[in-house]
C-alpha cells in the first residue's frame, strides 16, 4: 500500500459550483426533496439541509481524514438510508454482539443449541431502536420467530450474520417498502457523470501512474485520436454502501483493474483497512526474503495491524509470488551480487551514486513509487542486501 497526496488545480472548488454537473444535481435534489416531503414532511426538513449546495460541495471537498466522521454522522442522522444501503451499520453500530462463528459450528450440532443461539439473536435485535416505519429488526425477529424447522432457523441465523458482515442482502419484505428517494439519492451523487468530466483530471492530481495498492501494474489512461479510456477510480468506501461518498474527490482512488474490480469490488472497508491517502507502507520495510534450498527465495509480505487486512483483500501475498514479482527481486539481488565479485569499492561507489543507482536498479532519480512497478520490492530488495553485508 502506497501512500500518495492530491494536488488539485487551485480554483477546482470554483469551477465545480459553476458547473453543468452541479446544476443537474441541484435538479435531482429537489426531485429527491419533493419525494421525501410526499413521504413524510418532518423527515423532509433533514433532507432540505443535507441537499443545500453548500453541502453537497463539502461531501465532494471531504477531507481524507474526515470521510468515517463524515459516514458516522450522515447513517446516525439517516439511519433510513443506512437500513437501504448498509444494514450492517445498524447493527454494528448497535453493539449487536454475536459470536458468528458460533453459527457454523452449529451445523453439526442440537437442535437445543440452535435454539438457544436464536434466542440470543432476538434479544439482541430487540435492543436496536425501532427506525421510522421500515420495521428493519422488527422484520427480522419476525422471521425467527416463524421459523419452525432446525433448518429454517439456521437459515435465517445465517442470513443475518451475512447481514452484518455486509455481504447479503435485505429481505424484500423490507426493501419493497421503501419510496423511492434512496434510488434518487444515486442520481444527486451521480458518479458516472462525475467521472466522465472529472477522472483524468483527479489521476493526473494523484501524481500516480501505478496502483497504489499493489505497486504492480500500470494505471491506464488512453487518450486516443477518437476517444478516451479513463483510468479506474476506486470507491475506497463502496458507492454502493456509501452513495453519498461517490463522488467524493478524496474517496476516490486511482487504481488498477485487478486491485479494483476483481479483489476488493463493494468490501465494506469502513473499519480495519488503510486509506492510501492516509496511510501506506512507503517508509517502512513491507517485504521480507526467505531463502530456499534451490537459491531461489519466497517473498513474503510483513505485517502490521491494518496492513494485514489490505494484504488479505487485495490478495496481496499472491500477486507477489507470482513469477513476475520474483523476476524483480532476482534482478536486484543479481546485480549486487556482480557488484560485489568486482569488489567492495565498486559496490560502495555504486550505492553512494545516485546516478549509477537509478541506472542499474531503477531506485531513485526518475524512479520512485508512484511512477515504477515493483518499486517498493525493489527498494525492499536492495537494503535486504545492504542489511546482510
Amino acid at each position: 500500500m502506497i501512500k500518495f497526496e492530491y494536488k488539485f488545480p487551485p480554483l477546482l472548488k470554483e469551477e465545480i459550483a459553476s458547473s453543468n454537473y452541479i446544476n443537474n444535481i441541484l435538479k435531482n435534489s429537489g426531485l429527491l426533496f419533493s419525494e421525501v416531503e410526499k413521504y413524510d414532511k418532518n423527515l423532509s426538513l433533514k433532507y432540505s439541509r443535507f441537499l443545500e449546495m453548500d453541502n453537497i460541495l463539502n461531501y465532494i471537498f471531504c477531507n481524507p481524514k474526515d470521510l468515517r466522521k463524515t459516514i458516522r454522522k450522515f447513517y446516525s442522522y439517516h439511519p433510513e438510508l443506512a437500513i437501504f444501503f448498509n444494514p450492517r451499520w445498524i447493527l454494528t453500530s448497535s453493539k449487536f454482539n454475536i459470536d458468528y462463528t458460533e453459527i457454523i459450528r452449529n451445523r453439526l450440532n442440537s437442535k437445543e443449541e440452535i435454539k438457544r443461539i436464536k434466542l440470543v439473536f432476538i434479544n439482541e435485535l430487540k435492543k436496536i431502536p425501532s427506525i421510522s416505519d421500515f420495521n428493519f429488526t422488527e422484520t427480522l425477529i419476525d422471521k425467527l420467530n416463524k421459523s419452525k424447522s432446525t433448518k429454517e432457523e439456521l437459515d435465517q441465523l445465517i442470513r443475518i450474520t451475512r447481514i452484518h458482515q455486509g455481504i447479503s442482502k435485505l429481505p424484500s419484505e423490507i426493501t419493497k417498502k421503501f419510496p423511492l428517494w434512496p434510488e434518487i439519492l444515486k442520481k444527486v451523487f451521480d458518479y458516472e457523470s462525475f467521472k466522465k468530466n472529472y477522472s483524468r483530471m483527479i489521476v493526473d492530481s494523484s501524481g500516480l501512474l501505478i496502483c497504489p495498492y499493489c505497486n504492480k501494474r500500470d494505471i491506464e489512461k488512453t487518450a486516443g485520436n477518437k476517444k478516451f479510456a479513463n483510468p479506474d477510480l476506486d470507491h475506497f468506501y463502496p458507492q454502493g454502501k456509501y452513495p453519498f461518498l461517490a463522488t467524493s474527490l478524496y474517496n476516490l482512488v486511482p487504481s488498477c483493474t485487478f486491485c479494483n474490480q476483481r479483489f476488493k469490488g463493494d468490501t465494506d472497508t469502513f473499519k480495519k483497512y488503510m486509506h492510501p491517502i492516509s496511510h501506506g507502507t512507503n517508509n517502512y520495510k513491507a517485504f521480507n526474503f526467505l531463502p530456499t534450498l534451490d537459491e531461489n527465495h519466497i517473498i513474503k509480505i510483513g505485517r502490521c495491524s491494518r496492513f494485514k487486512n489490505n494484504i488479505e483483500l487485495f490478495e496481496l501475498q499472491s500477486e507477489y509470488a507470482k513469477p513476475s514479482s520474483l523476476r524483480e527481486y532476482k534482478d536486484v539481488k543479481n546485480k549486487l551480487d556482480f557488484l560485489k565479485e568486482l569488489g567492495g569499492e565498486e559496490l560502495k561507489k555504486t550505492i553512494n551514486s545516485k546516478k549509477k543507482k537509478a541506472i542499474i536498479f531503477n531506485i531513485g532519480g526518475d524512479y520512485n513509487l508512484f511512477n515504477t512497478r515493483h518499486y517498493k520490492l525493489r527498494i525492499d530488495a536492495f537494503n535486504d542486501f545492504l542489511d546482510k553485508e
